[in-house]
């Protein structure tokens, strides 16, 4: 992780950005991908990257899925770590309308 670390933080002095370690709120991101490489993946304690595979898409998981279905999915922690990555996003996301809690198969 410390190597991942001062790895961004050369990149960053480079002028190459992405974004950092986050979680997304709603309940699905759909990325859909080209060959460029740059999404990294938190699993098992260790960032792993993504490979990136043209016309395919990835899924990650979000905070809301995680709430109504605790013990049964996981979060997606990502990162984005090239000014190369292009993905193009698709979010499924709820409203702030309506109260949200655990599914009763989730139980």
């Amino acid at each position: 992780m410390q190597q991942d670390l001062l790895t961004r933080l050369d990149q960053a002095l480079q002028g190459i950005y992405g974004a950092g370690a986050h979680t997304d709120w709603g309940v699905l991101t759909i990325l859909a991908t080209d060959e460029n490489p740059g999404l990294q993946v938190f699993s098992q304690g260790k960032w792993a990257h993504v490979k990136p595979v043209p016309g395919t898409f990835v899924i990650n998981l979000g905070d809301m899925l995680e709430r109504c279905c605790p013990h049964v999915v996981a979060r997606t922690v990502c990162v984005a770590c090239s000014l190369h990555v292009h993905m193009l996003p698709a979010l499924l996301q709820s409203t702030f309308m309506y109260a949200s809690s655990v599914l009763a198969v989730c139980h």
